[in-house]
């Protein structure tokens, strides 16, 4: 995993913050919770929540990438979304704040 990580790992020993919240994955539990400590013990800030509305990646507070899961579709039902633009990108980083107020940091979950 340190070959996949590498990137995220040195940008947070340069001293990048990163926050992530993870969606807690009943059937997969072992390999999050793998996932979540080996970032977190790398500085990574991270957090729980049993469910999330989108799957979010903000950048430098100037652009953001989001998914959405589309219950009306049996196909391709994963719709992606890359903005830049401003107002867009501070409703999802409200959003992210919202949804990081509400998780459970990593050293408090009990799975």
């Amino acid at each position: 995993m340190n070959e996949v990580t590498a990137p995220v790992v040195n940008a947070i020993a340069s001293g990048r913050e990163f926050r992530s919240i993870y969606e807690i994955e009943e059937d997969n539990m072992e390999n999050l919770l793998y996932i979540c400590k080996h970032f977190h013990d790398h500085g990574e800030k991270v957090r729980f929540m049993k469910k999330l509305p989108l799957k979010l990646v903000i950048m430098d507070s100037s652009a953001a990438m989001f998914t959405m899961f589309h219950r009306s579709m049996t196909k391709n039902n994963i719709t992606a979304m890359y903005v830049e633009h401003s107002d867009i990108v501070i409703a999802l980083i409200d959003l992210f704040e919202h949804y990081w107020n509400l998780a459970t940091p990593f050293e408090d979950f009990q799975p």
